[in-house]
């Protein structure tokens, strides 16, 4: 189990900023913001895959990667926090498929949710469409032509 601290009304005005742009998706992933806390920082993004948001602020603790589910609820609680958040993220593992759940807990107020692998969000647009295109070729390899 990692654990981490951030303030809670900068990782919530941050959480803000960075979800305007989610909207619906048909890739689900997409719909959430991703968090990673490394170096003492912690980095918050979201996309469209045409437009990334980021917002970064200071962190103490053990790192973590993961994309929330349901942001939209975190969000909620969110609003309910002041002072020291506190997250504890725990990972998971069903068959081959890599998740967790993370607890974030202020004062006496705490709410658990799941969370995606943070392997699974796309990081940058270069990185994703390199590997559409590796998926492209490798179908197209597969064609025959007739």
């Amino acid at each position: 189990m990692s654990r981490a601290v951030v303030d809670a009304k900068e990782f919530s005005h941050a959480m803000s900023k960075v979800s305007k742009i989610l909207k619906k998706c048909a890739i689900p992933i997409l719909e959430e913001v991703c968090l990673r806390i490394q170096n003492g920082r912690c980095t918050l993004t979201a996309t469209d895959l045409e437009t990334w948001l980021t917002a970064e602020f200071p962190a103490s603790g053990d790192d973590m990667f993961f994309a929330f589910r349901k942001t939209k609820d975190i969000l909620r609680a969110c609003s309910h926090f002041a002072g020291e958040l506190t997250m504890e993220f725990s990972e998971t593992q069903s068959g081959s498929k890599k998740a967790g759940r993370v607890l974030l807990r202020c004062e006496r107020r705490g709410a658990e949710f799941e969370v995606y692998d943070g392997a699974d969000y796309p990081m940058n647009s270069s990185m994703y469409f390199l590997r559409a295109k590796r998926r492209t070729i490798a179908l197209f390899e597969n064609m025959y032509c007739f």
